[in-house]
């Protein structure tokens, strides 16, 4: 255990080496102006923990956590004020590992960043962030084994602030699991990519951004002709914010969801689900929501059997509603697409269809158009190669 505190423009630095079973490291650090430095490598089973707090201009803290063995556990907690920054990296390297990082930027202009790296199977790794006053949070999770689990949390606070995640889940992640939160406030950002490849797996993206100008930017990409794969994105878009959701799949019985409100002046909702290969059995589905001269753009493009596309929309006060579904079947089974628009008070509806099949397909399509200056429009293309048919 080390425990140290620099004054003014001191800098702390701690280095523990562990070679045997079942060890424990703690550092803790303080640091008024300067910077603090923390290094644990553990070669077999223990447990490493990092407190470091920075309150000074322009410092640091900077934890790197090594672990090689199997049930290990990293833990980082990192506190940065008044411009200083946090990062923290932790690498580990066998079955059965943990890693947990939180960070707090609590000054202006202070930001945190998180990496987790872990190579095996059954493994957790959990960031939560906090930034204010115009903050970064940045975090950035690998994982390269099946049965593991990434969990991130942040939260922006500031106009200039943004919330940043990255994950990716490849090579053996059968049953894996990814879920990301990030609430954006005044003007600050959420940005969501999450990269999977292997079979039975399962992320969720939820954002909000409730300040003017923030905008919620989410992506999910599950490939490589995998099956049983599930993905869902849902946006809170307040006060003239924007949300704009991507899902990506490839392979069979796949699901993909997407929830997205726009509750703002002039807020937009954008939403692309594509699902490709042999894309047998899978479901998409998107529920949009736009008030107050928002705009609502829905697409969903199918590639394979009895697969099924549900867009429901809601525009109201001069919003417009425009879906577009498009469908194709490869070995004779039908596929369905259901539209449901609700256009209110100046508001448009407009729904493309485009199904290619060979066997029986089904299209409904439920458009309502309420108040002065609404309209629907609607343009249907069955067993049809192109949508200029």
């Amino acid at each position: 255990s080390i425990t140290q505190n620099a004054t003014g423009a001191g800098v702390n630095y701690a280095e523990i080496d562990q070679d045997d079973d079942y060890n424990s490291a703690t550092v803790t650090q303080t640091a008024s102006a300067g910077d603090n430095n923390a290094y644990i490598y553990q070669y077999y089973e223990g447990d490493a923990t990092v407190t470091q707090t920075a309150t000074g201009a322009g410092s640091e803290n900077d934890a790197y956590v090594n672990q090689y063995d199997y049930y290990n556990t990293a833990t980082v907690t990192q506190t940065a004020m008044a411009s200083a920054d946090n990062y923290a990296y932790i690498d580990q390297y066998d079955d059965d590992q943990k890693a947990t990082v939180t960070q707090t930027a609590d000054g202006t202009d202070s930001d945190n960043y998180a990496y987790i790296y872990q190579d095996q199977t059954a493994n957790t790794a959990t960031i939560t962030q906090t930034a204010t006053s115009g903050g970064e949070n940045d975090a950035a999770a690998y994982q390269y084994g099946e049965d593991s689990e990434v969990t991130i949390t942040q939260t922006a606070a500031g106009a200039g602030s943004t919330n940043e995640a990255d994950v990716t889940q490849d090579s053996d992640t059968d049953d894996s699991s990814v879920t990301i939160s990030q609430d954006a406030q005044a003007g600050a950002a959420n940005d969501a990519d999450v990269q999977q490849d292997e079979n039975d797996l399962v992320a969720k993206i939820t954002q909000t951004g409730t300040g003017a100008g923030s905008t919620n930017t989410a992506e999910i990409v599950q490939e490589t002709d995998t099956y049983n794969d599930k993905a869902t994105i849902t946006q809170d878009a307040k006060a003239s914010a924007d949300n704009s959701a991507t899902i990506t799949q490839a392979g069979d019985d796949l699901t993909a969801t997407i929830d997205q409100m726009a509750d703002g002046s002039g807020s937009s909702n954008t939403a692309t689900i594509t699902q490709e290969s042999t894309a047998n059995l899978s479901d998409a589905t998107i529920t949009q929501d736009a008030q107050n001269a928002g705009t609502n753009t829905a697409t969903i493009t199918q590639k394979g059997n009895d697969a099924t596309a549900s867009v429901d929309q809601t525009a109201a006060f001069s919003a417009t509603n425009t879906a577009t579904v498009t469908q194709e079947d490869l070995n004779a089974l039908g596929s369905n697409a259901e539209i449901t628009q609700d256009a209110i008070d100046n508001s448009s509806n407009t729904a493309t269809t485009l199904q290619r099949t060979d066997a029986l397909g089904d299209i409904i399509i439920d458009q309502t158009a309420s108040g002065a200056g609404s309209s629907n429009l609607v343009d249907v293309f069955q067993n049809s190669s192109t949508f200029a048919s």
